[in-house]
């Protein structure tokens, strides 16, 4: 653009027609000699085809404008002998040694324009160059966008319009193919702000409820003249950019998505031009382009208005996901589906009555040191959580991966790696370790194994009770996954639990872990969704820690379902009944004893004198025997021998006994 513009001009499109000079304008060697130059102009024009100017672009070719007319020193110069043959826009060249993108001149211009000025880079410029010298009858149009506030209308929308959210593509393989027990794996993407509005996306293979079929990657080449700057002009004139020798036939018809790595594309310089080319000239479902580093950007309709939409959607990824990309095996992508604003929908792939709601795992840890692990900790869902799996109590398991898989940037490696999982102290990990174990994981460390349905996949087959993801932040959000189906031999669906908790809940269990006895307790679940009722307050020991046996936990002994609950209250009932019949029992017979007592006059009962007389011996013979098998009365006295008692009575003083 230039500084000079005027305050407001409305967006043109118009033919593109060059300006023929004068002889005495062309021929001035110095600047004194453009008298009569500027002579001829002042009474007419100094363009001999000022009639073809009118109503047009005037484009000043890249050789004009590096020699120029010594006549006419400054860009507004030639503006204003634009204005004044009634152009619609004056458009320069930029010569192959230059690639100026701005035109320099002064602030402040003594005449009041009416039209804009731009400059071209230099391929853009040799590309007009070309179309003009091949072009019909009809010419060549141009469209320029609107100026306001003397500012053109940015090649960008405005940056409040352009932000989207990163979202996700899953990559799978072919299951015939070489590479079938290779997890699928997940890139981030960043989406396009022109992508189609409610697209039905691409889902996975072989799904039989798909309503559109996978698509399946399909490497994209330039050709020859698109591939090199220097012919950028005869590519973007020619209007073919992708060489279909190279696009393998047996991909067309089946959703083809065109994969494009920008290193090899220096003639484009649109996006929106990728996702045109994929839909005109290969039919494809989508673009993905691979970026030439490890970032993603929303991506913006250049140079047209933002009402734009391409007939595909078009998502851009990093360099590293994109190198993950086996171009000698076919692989199938997983697209989301886009809402009425273009914007990829991830809860579409769900049930939307299915509401996540966050949910409950007690712990309990053996040593006082680590007491500030949360002992009811809340986590969030995963919705491919089994529909059916009951509450169990296991011992916790820290597990982490490989260095290689813990960055973006090494997932190559990571591919390559047979075991990607070990221990805390570094040694692999196996099957007997793991085994009737809950498993703590820090997603960190999962960076190159997403999805997430991959972890819980690998654990299923070491025999793990239940999978907890260790968030990166404070949030915790539900995990949600299209297609988390296990791939390779174990095809079943996921039949252990999933959750995640906070980031500082989570390191300090895997601390505890690691360094002590600790236990989890998930929660019980019905249709998919966890029950958190019967979990507050409970207290765990290590010996409620259950092992398990190995079978994803649908049969593990747990002390805690509903069964056992009511199981233990029979019990305890039970128990403390007969404890009241004794009690009762033992309280009768004592009443009795103290009754017998109660039977004696009152000097006897006084004093020693009645352990006196309770000291008798009993009489061996004659005593009556109640129903209980005991002496009737056996305190009133009348079982003790009777020359005691003769002997007892008359110590007290009797003389009648």
């Amino acid at each position: 653009t230039s500084t000079f513009n005027p305050e407001n001009v409305p967006a043109t499109y118009a033919r593109v027609v060059e300006p023929v000079w004068r002889e005495t304008c062309v021929a001035a060697a110095e600047y004194g000699e453009c008298t009569q130059c500027w002579a001829e102009a002042e009474s007419d024009s100094p363009f001999t085809n000022k009639d073809d100017l009118r109503d047009a672009i005037m484009f000043i070719n890249s050789e004009f404008s590096s020699t120029g007319s010594r006549c006419y020193l400054f860009y507004f110069h030639w503006a204003l002998l634009a204005h004044r043959v009634q152009c619609k826009g004056l458009v320069f060249g930029t010569p192959k040694t230059s690639n100026f993108y701005h035109v320099s001149g002064m602030y402040l211009v003594p005449a009041e324009l009416t039209i804009s000025t731009y400059k071209l880079t230099s391929m853009h410029s040799q590309a007009l160059e070309h179309m003009l010298s091949e072009a019909d009858s009809q010419g060549v149009r141009m469209h320029l966008p609107a100026v306001v506030g003397s500012v053109a209308v940015n090649y960008f929308p405005e940056p409040e319009r352009s932000q989207m959210e990163m979202t996700s593509l899953t990559f799978w393989f072919q299951n015939n193919s070489p590479a079938q027990n290779r997890e699928p794996f997940e890139c981030d993407a960043g989406q396009a702000l022109f992508n189609p509005h409610n697209h039905p996306g691409l889902n996975a293979p072989n799904d039989q409820d798909s309503a559109e079929p996978a698509g399946i990657l399909t490497h994209a080449y330039p050709t020859a003249d698109c591939s090199e700057l220097a012919t950028c002009n005869r590519c973007i004139a020619d209007g073919v950019m992708i060489n279909r020798t190279r696009i393998a036939t047996d991909h067309l018809g089946r959703h083809p998505v065109l994969v494009y790595h920008l290193d090899q594309w220096p003639c484009v310089t649109a996006y929106q031009e990728f996702a045109d080319a994929a839909y005109r000239e290969i039919n494809a479902s989508a673009a993905i382009l691979v970026n030439t580093h490890d970032k993603v950007y929303s991506l913006l309709p250049a140079g047209r208005e933002s009402a734009y939409n391409s007939a595909i959607p078009t998502y851009n990824i990093m360099m590293s996901c994109g190198s993950r990309i086996d171009k000698d095996v076919d692989t199938y992508v997983l697209l989301p589906p886009t809402d009425d604003t273009g914007a990829a929908i991830v809860e579409g792939y769900i049930e939307p009555d299915k509401s996540m709601e966050t949910t409950i795992i007690t712990t309990n840890v053996d040593r006082v040191a680590f007491s500030d692990s949360c002992t009811q900790c809340t986590a969030s869902q995963a919705n491919f959580n089994p529909e059916q799996y009951r509450s169990t109590s296991n011992e916790a398991l820290a597990v982490r991966t490989v260095s290689s898989c813990r960055s973006l940037s090494s997932c190559v490696e990571c591919d390559q790696e047979d075991n990607v999982y070990q221990t805390t102290s570094g040694d692999a990990l196996e099957t007997a370790v793991v085994q009737g174990r809950a498993v703590l994981i820090d997603m960190d460390d999962v960076q190159c194994i997403r999805p997430l349905s991959n972890v819980v996949c690998d654990m299923l087959d070491m025999q793990a009770t239940s999978v907890v993801f260790v968030s990166d932040e404070e949030e915790i959000k539900s995990l949600w996954e299209a297609h988390p189906i296990c791939s390779g031999e174990n095809s079943s669906k996921l039949s252990i639990p999933s959750f995640m908790v906070a980031k500082s809940s989570g390191q300090s269990l895997m601390a505890a872990s690691s360094q002590s006895s600790l236990s989890v307790r998930t929660p019980r679940i019905e249709a998919g969704l966890a029950i958190a009722e019967n979990l507050v307050g409970t207290e765990l020991s290590s010996q409620d820690i259950d092992r398990g046996d190995g079978n994803g936990g649908s049969n593990n002994s747990n002390p805690f379902d509903n069964t056992t609950y009511i199981a233990l209250i029979a019990t305890g009932c039970v128990i403390l009944f007969a404890g009241l019949l004794v009690m009762g029992f033992w309280f009768l017979q004592r009443q009795k004893k103290l009754y017998a007592y109660n039977q004696f006059d009152m000097g006897i009962q006084t004093g020693n004198n009645l352990l006196d007389i309770m000291g008798c011996p009993n009489e061996e013979d004659g005593q009556e025997m109640d129903e209980f098998g005991e002496r009737r009365n056996p305190h009133s006295g009348n079982h003790m021998d009777p020359d005691c008692r003769v002997e007892k009575f008359k110590d007290l003083g009797c003389e009648d006994v």
